[in-house]
């Protein structure tokens, strides 16, 4: 009796079950934003200057407001806070701050906060993530309540490159609260204000209806960390987020075919594979590293791996650096060519060496297929490159603590300033890999020259003798792709953040 009352519950209890199921489903996919945006990964901070991470800058962007930005066509700089600026002299950049600015909180947007945040991301004790951006600025002076002075150590061409990265924070509530608070809950001056956090789970920002620049289209926004790429697709493709970044090359065609969701791209990060040319024997000598130049078919990487979502690059610049050169021919694929160099350069049965490779960091496409492919390449020419697969943050910490030997990289923002060439190649900043007193000179005159001719001209030159002297494997730049629902305005700008407060929803 007991036993066939049990068989007859079950179809009841099941349904229960799957009731439940469905509608546990339905709260974890409940939209809790008008515009929902998916990234690889999460915010690590809300304190701008403690971040280098572009998943990371995407959300404060929209928080905070910066002097000025890119232009959305990635030629020149707009005013933002600044409503105008001029070079007093060689060192002097002054700027004019808008009048009337608050952050979320009342508190008032001045020179005095513009001081206050430089000199705060600059303090030594605080070891922030973006103080080398602004390792080439002496001071900020407050010139009187709304007129601030960046004071450069020596002519500085991209001065305002770097300015634009300055998030402006309120010294009232920071000094009230602290850098820890601040960086979980914080307040800004942006488009939208601080709601709630739930760390690898969401953020959610709700509109600034008294910002300067008029209130958002939309009353609020949210991210969503989904760090696979099929559950970020499925997602855009079900409606549960309306933007996904990093859309891998071999979906495009699926999601083109959609009646909800397109693609939105721009020219994305350059990738590399670094060398070091200090601590390793080999990779000291010049024909050496030109030899895995020839030894590597980017060719090959770009048509087959990222299925022509890259352009080749013939040197370390962008072809939107100024002084990058066209003209300058890429190292041709020559695996024969590679071997002979080797051989005269005392390594005829080649060497090994340590090749570190990260999936994803720093959104680098197929990075293990790449690095493979990269590897099995220089086993042709007696390079043994031993693969050591790492995840982003180790990788990176292993970089900065200059313990790799050969490395697969990416460097995504400013390629219209070359700031990389400064950050990454001259010996007096990062310095961690290369550092050559020749390269140096041509780099301090490259970003000493205010005169865009004259920088052009020394760039040339420049580009021309870190290509010669090979401190990467030089490889692509390779395009980010977005996964947009139709019903959504927003595209994707050259300055790799997503700006939302004129994003709208359309029926």
């Amino acid at each position: 009796m007991d036993t066939v009352m049990m068989h007859g519950r079950r179809p009841l209890l099941f349904l229960v079950l799957a009731l439940c199921l469905v509608v546990a489903h339905g709260e974890a996919l409940a939209r809790d934003a008008d515009i929902i945006i998916s990234q690889k990964a999460d915010v690590e901070t809300f304190d701008p200057a403690q971040s280098n991470n572009t998943s990371t800058h995407n959300v404060t962007i929209n928080l905070f407001d910066t002097l000025v930005r890119l232009s959305d066509d990635g030629r020149d700089f707009v005013g933002e806070l600044a409503e105008s600026w001029k070079l007093v002299d060689q060192t002097t950049w002054q700027f004019k701050l808008r009048r009337g600015v608050k952050f979320h909180n009342g508190e008032e947007l001045n020179a005095a906060a513009v001081k206050f945040t430089f000199d705060t991301t600059m303090d030594l004790e605080r070891k922030t993530r973006q103080r080398p951006t602004y390792v080439a600025f002496k001071e900020v002076r407050v010139d009187d309540p709304y007129t601030v002075s960046f004071i450069t150590h020596k002519p500085y061409a991209i001065a305002l490159t770097q300015i634009q990265y300055l998030a402006i924070v309120p010294p009232g509530y920071v000094k009230q609260v602290g850098w820890d608070e601040f960086g979980r809950k914080p307040v800004g001056s942006g488009a939208f204000k601080f709601k709630e956090w739930e760390r690898d789970v969401r953020v959610v920002l709700e509109a600034h209806d008294a910002y300067w620049k008029g209130k958002p289209k939309v009353r609020s926004i949210a991210f969503r960390p989904i760090p696979e790429d099929a559950s970020r697709i499925a997602a855009v493709q079900r409606g549960e987020v309306d933007i996904i970044d990093a859309v891998p090359y071999d979906r495009i065609k699926e999601l083109q075919g959609s009646p909800t969701v397109r693609i939105s791209q721009r020219q994305g990060e350059q990738i590399y594979v670094g060398l070091d040319t200090l601590r390793v024997e080999p990779l000291k000598k010049r024909e050496v590293r030109q030899a895995l130049n020839y030894a590597v078919n980017t060719d090959a990487l770009v048509k087959n791996l990222l299925l022509g979502y890259a352009v080749r690059l013939n040197g370390p610049m962008f072809p939107t650096t100024p002084g990058y050169d066209e003209k300058l021919p890429a190292y041709p694929y020559e695996p024969e060519r590679a071997k002979r160099m080797l051989a005269q350069a005392g390594y005829p049965g080649g060497f090994d060496v340590e090749f570190a490779i990260s999936p994803a960091f720093q959104g680098i496409a197929k990075g293990t297929e790449v690095g493979e492919a990269i590897a099995g390449q220089l086993g042709r020419v007696g390079v043994r490159a031993k693969l050591n697969v790492q995840d982003s943050a180790a990788i990176f910490s292993a970089y900065s603590a200059k313990k790799l030997q050969m490395y697969l990289f990416a460097w995504k923002s400013s390629p219209e300033a070359g700031r990389h060439i400064e950050t990454l190649l001259h010996s007096k900043t990062r310095g961690y890999y290369y550092q050559n007193p020749e390269a140096d000179k041509l780099i301090d005159a490259y970003f000493s020259a205010l005169d865009l001719k004259k920088r052009q001209e020394i760039g040339r030159e420049l580009h021309a003798f870190l290509r010669e002297d090979a401190p990467w494997i030089f490889l692509y730049q390779q395009m980010d792709l977005f996964g947009v629902r139709k019903n959504v305005t927003w595209e994707a700008k050259p300055d790799y953040l997503m700006r939302m407060r004129e994003v709208a929803v359309t029926k």
